[in-house]
């Protein structure tokens, strides 16, 4: 992959990907949980392990939608919305958790923050904004690591 290619999944491609699947469903129950499971089965094909433990998960919640009556599952949603949101934090910095050697909670917090964060600019704002926010800080990381990179080579 080119690092032009690299640099256009980090700031526009996984910011999409990873909003729709982690944090479109905080709204939108039903239609998050059926983008995810599809872009998860698509994931399959590449054996990322964390996205596959994560895509079970969310399977099991599109079950319980078509088992069960709409209004019950919306019920129990929005009871235990809380649970939700921080579940979506916590699994999405844990999917992250692939960049570290050794697997450490503390190690995935910023992931699980910045998860925190993109899940209240989603249902606060859309989730558009949360895009936009997930796009503009792997732009500010990309181009902090980047700038090092040069500074190294020039120094």
């Amino acid at each position: 992959m080119t690092n032009k290619m690299m640099i256009a999944e980090l700031i526009l491609f996984a910011p999409i990907m990873e909003e729709i699947m982690y944090r479109y469903g905080l709204k939108k129950l039903f239609f998050g949980a059926l983008v995810s499971v599809l872009y998860l089965i698509s994931l399959l094909f590449e054996g990322n392990v964390l996205y596959i433990l994560y895509g079970l998960s969310l399977f099991g919640l599109a079950v319980i939608y078509f088992l069960v009556i709409q209004r019950k599952v919306q019920k129990f949603y929005v009871r235990y919305f809380a649970f939700f949101y921080f579940l979506s934090a916590i699994l999405f910095g844990l999917a992250h958790s692939s960049q570290f050697n050794v697997f450490s909670l503390v190690e995935c917090m910023p992931q699980i923050l910045s998860g925190l964060i993109y899940g209240w600019a989603r249902i606060r704002y859309g989730i558009l904004s949360a895009i936009l926010l997930h796009s503009m800080h792997n732009a500010l990381i990309s181009f902090i690591i980047l700038g090092g990179i040069a500074w190294q080579a020039v120094g």
